[in-house]
């Protein structure tokens, strides 16, 4: 981990590795040729006079990966005292303006900016506090990233209120992914087809999500959708799916009611008749009394036809259509739907 983490080190100060550079160096080299000429015209200063004339001879030098290393060694020769005690003032005083820095990114900017200049002592010794730094900033960039992300899709749930007339047989897990697909495909604006399927225009044609290919995400995406987004969707979500399922439920009460009206004719078949009664009384306040009130209605309009012979041929009718209704209702309970 830690090799790794100093050739990252490397690859920040040297730049990004394709780009192709002049191997001669014929810039950096100057330089070099510059300082070796003042070294040999000044060799009778004193080596403090040597060491602060030579740093303003060379105030404008221009690091290059050729001639960095050449600039630090010859300061650490210049400069009076041990090698060791010369190292450890110049990692100090790149500590020191980092630590007077203060933002956690004004500090990785300048170690970014200045790294290509560091000798590589510098870089082994602030390994450990660039990627605790860069992770700090790493984990503040995701925070933002992740509150940016919430932000912008509360906005465009906000704008699909009212949009959205969802498929109440399809569920609200179901719609929750196929509309966080559509927002990960980067689609801003989306509709429902004429199946309430979430969908997305595609060249002048709204095409449901699910017909598409899943995004290929990173794994800050991924995070964000599934950890930020899905709840809030799928909160988003739900009052319109329940809407959707009201009306249908209100279409059902309607069509159920309305063919109960019609059970006493000869409109509704007497194979159906059972079921239109049982799925029409449910609506009342006392479903036995109309069921009753309802077989009556169609006996009576029967007996009025002179459809029976005989009182006990209408007995046998009650008799009937009771036990009909009864089977029914039982084979319903029976099997959970009722």
């Amino acid at each position: 981990m830690r090799h790794n983490q100093v050739n990252t080190l490397k690859d920040i100060a040297m730049g990004s590795p394709e780009v192709n550079r002049d191997r001669s160096d014929t810039f950096g080299q100057s330089f070099i040729d510059k300082s070796d000429q003042w070294l040999k015209d000044n060799n009778d200063l004193t080596t403090d006079t040597k060491l602060e004339q030579w740093m303003v001879n060379n105030s404008d030098w221009s690091f290059t990966p050729n001639n960095k290393q050449y600039y630090w060694d010859t300061m650490e020769r210049l400069t009076p005292g041990s090698s060791q005690n010369t190292r450890n003032n110049i990692i100090g005083g790149v500590r020191d303006t980092l630590t007077s820095l203060t933002t956690l990114e004004d500090k990785e900017n300048y170690f970014r900016d200045k790294a290509h200049t560091y000798p590589d002592y510098v870089l082994k010794d602030l390994e450990e506090y660039f990627f605790n730094l860069r992770g700090m900033n790493d984990r503040k960039n995701l925070e933002k990233t992740r509150l940016a992300q919430i932000m912008e899709g509360d906005k465009i749930n906000s704008a699909m209120q009212g949009k959205l007339s969802l498929a109440p047989d399809v569920s609200l897990e179901t719609h929750t992914k196929e509309y966080l697909k559509a927002y990960d495909m980067g689609f801003s604006s989306m509709s429902t087809d004429e199946n309430g399927r979430i969908s997305v225009p595609i060249e002048g044609n709204q095409v449901p999500v699910f017909s598409l290919e899943d995004p290929k995400l990173s794994l800050e995406e991924e995070f964000i959708s599934l950890n930020d987004l899905t709840s809030r969707v799928r909160n988003s979500l739900r009052p319109l799916l329940k809407a959707s399922r009201a009306e249908v439920k209100q279409a059902e009460e309607l069509a159920n009611k309305s063919l109960l009206s019609k059970v006493t004719g000869h409109s509704i078949p007497e194979e159906f008749k059972a079921n239109v009664i049982i799925n029409g009384v449910m609506y009342y306040s006392d479903p036995v009394d109309k069921t009753s009130a309802t077989i009556d209605s169609i006996i009576t309009k029967e007996i009025t036809n002179d459809v029976y012979g005989s009182s006990s041929e209408v007995s046998r009718r009650y008799f009937s259509m009771y036990k009909d209704i009864y089977n029914k209702v039982e084979r319903r309970i029976n099997d959970g739907i009722s």
